[in-house]
């Protein structure tokens, strides 16, 4: 972790030490939690504005767009690769509400969207988990992702290895990398801060953004324009943390159509 965060959980569980504050039940499944209450709460709080980039847009306050500050374990996440480093455990979950992107380097575009966004970070190191925002409106071209099973053997064959949650801060913010892409119709993010293995590339943090629900890109070819929408919607897009610079682009993990799904009984 890096040393300035230390530092600063150091001092501030030292402010709080003499006072009555106490840990958060850890049995319970999900618990309200007032960011004043204690001390590692700010520091949630300041991390997650640091993974976001949030505070960057015009307008936003923690007051108004922050809603709660909570723990909740996780008991059915698919990351490909890092899913049981979650399932099972209690993760701060950080809800952000009313947010409307902007692009910094297309000023014209409007965000169709007002967003919630939920932040999952480690309450141990706080290492970012992920960020989502979950579309929750109809579209028979939008396509769920594939089972985790599925979709770590599609990875593996495109030789990309998520090795686990990257343990930096000093990594670029969502809204960096977001705010410098040429669409905001997305209705659907979901963001790692993770390392990588792929093809000579050894270790390495990244963002991985899965974007879904964005205009449909042309495929190549003859019959390009024959390839489902559903197929066409959706990026897969590696930033390197560091710099923001884009890595390559894929739809692995693919998505599966709703009938390659078995039918209830």
């Amino acid at each position: 972790m890096n040393t300035i965060v230390k530092n600063l959980i150091a001092t501030v569980l030292l402010m709080f030490s003499t006072s009555n504050l106490c840990s958060p039940d850890t049995n319970q499944t999900e618990s309200e939690i007032e960011a004043d209450e204690m001390p590692s709460m700010e520091i949630v709080k300041r991390m997650a504005l640091q993974y976001t980039g949030f505070d960057k847009i015009e307008g936003f306050s923690t007051e108004k767009n922050i809603k709660s500050i909570s723990l909740l374990k996780v008991e059915d996440d698919q990351t490909p690769f890092l899913h049981n480093k979650i399932n099972g455990r209690e993760l701060y979950v950080v809800e952000f509400t009313d947010i409307k992107l902007t692009s910094k380097s297309f000023p014209e575009l409007i965000d169709p969207y007002r967003r919630t966004f939920k932040v999952y970070i480690n309450p141990e190191d706080y290492r970012l988990i992920k960020i989502e925002s979950k579309y929750t409106g109809k579209d028979v071209d939008f396509l769920p992702p594939p089972p985790v099973e599925k979709a770590e053997k599609q990875m593996q064959g495109i030789g990309e290895l998520f090795l686990d949650f990257a343990d930096t801060t000093g990594s670029v913010s969502l809204f960096d990398i977001i705010s410098s892409i040429a669409t905001l119709e997305i209705k659907e993010i979901c963001a790692l801060l993770v390392t990588i293995n792929k093809r000579h590339v050894e270790n390495k943090a990244v963002w991985s953004i899965t974007m879904r629900g964005i205009p449909p890109f042309a495929v190549k070819g003859r019959a390009g324009d024959k390839v489902p929408e559903y197929y066409r919607n959706y990026s897969r897009d590696v930033y390197d943390a560091k710099t923001g610079v884009m890595i390559h682009s894929t739809t692995i993990p693919t998505v599966e159509r709703v009938d390659e799904f078995p039918k209830p009984q």
